[in-house]
């Protein structure tokens, strides 16, 4: 069967106010199972695991609900009594992210096993909760910090604890034949080397060595001062190293 979950609220007034999570059939629309209703409930997301085993809830103060597709049993309950925000399954179904709490904290838990595998460094609250396709990554997104990128920690010492710092990096005009824009995003302020290597790995020039603020960077490089030829830009911030190819064509 395929199936519709939706969420409804309503308040006839302050002490009336309830919330429910009820499963449609697909594509007729008929009404077929409500999950859960309760006074005073905020739903704040519902969604599908990729391959529809599981159908999760951001429950509010009634924490991270993931009920069993195949019978609509309760399955797990995460994070019962903090206020929930945002969740997103790993694509094996093996894990769920979660985001809120008291603190404000995200989360992954082994929904096999019902363990916390590991908590992530106190945030702002993250409205959205998304994983790379490659599953190496975690992308927050806040309402004031903006996006925040971590690596992913399925297994808690599979990699470091830093979170990725440099996205998007690029140079243009490529290729160029006088000056060139180094590109790239900083997701918190930090000290950046910017250096440009010849095809040797020999050092031609230190463009930048100092604190730069988050955000989208634009660092000038004046390209009309060396030969013909291939070259590297290397970004380093926050222990990480972001390495881009640009062509001089005089």
């Amino acid at each position: 069967n395929k199936f519709i979950a939706k969420s409804d609220y309503w308040n006839m007034n302050i002490k009336d106010s309830i919330a429910s999570v009820q499963i449609f059939n697909f594509p007729d629309l008929t009404y077929y199972k409500t999950l859960i209703t309760k006074s005073y409930l905020s739903i704040s997301q519902l969604a599908f695991s990729d391959i529809n085993q599981y159908l999760a809830g951001a429950l509010g103060s009634d924490g991270d609900k993931i009920w069993n597709t195949s019978d609509w049993g309760l399955f797990r309950n995460f994070n019962q009594g903090e206020d929930q925000y945002s969740f997103k399954f790993s694509k094996d179904n093996n894990f769920l992210i979660t985001g809120g709490g008291l603190i404000y904290n995200v989360k992954i838990w082994n929904l096999i096993s019902g363990n916390l595998i590991y908590t992530y460094p106190e945030c702002n609250i993250p409205k959205m909760i998304d994983v790379s396709p490659d599953e190496k990554y975690i992308a927050l997104a806040h309402a004031t910090s903006g996006i925040i990128v971590y690596n992913a920690k399925w297994n808690p010492i599979s990699v470091t604890d830093n979170p990725v710092q440099i996205t998007n990096p690029i140079i243009f005009p490529n290729p160029t034949n006088g000056n060139a824009n180094i590109q790239f995003n900083l997701l918190k302020p930090e000290i950046a080397n910017i250096q440009i290597y010849d095809s040797l790995s020999n050092l031609v020039s230190s463009v930048n060595n100092g604190l730069l603020q988050q955000g989208m960077q634009n660092i000038p490089w004046n390209a009309s001062l060396v030969a013909s030829g291939v070259y590297f830009a290397r970004i380093s911030a926050a222990g990480q190293v972001s390495t881009i190819q640009i062509i001089v064509n005089k």
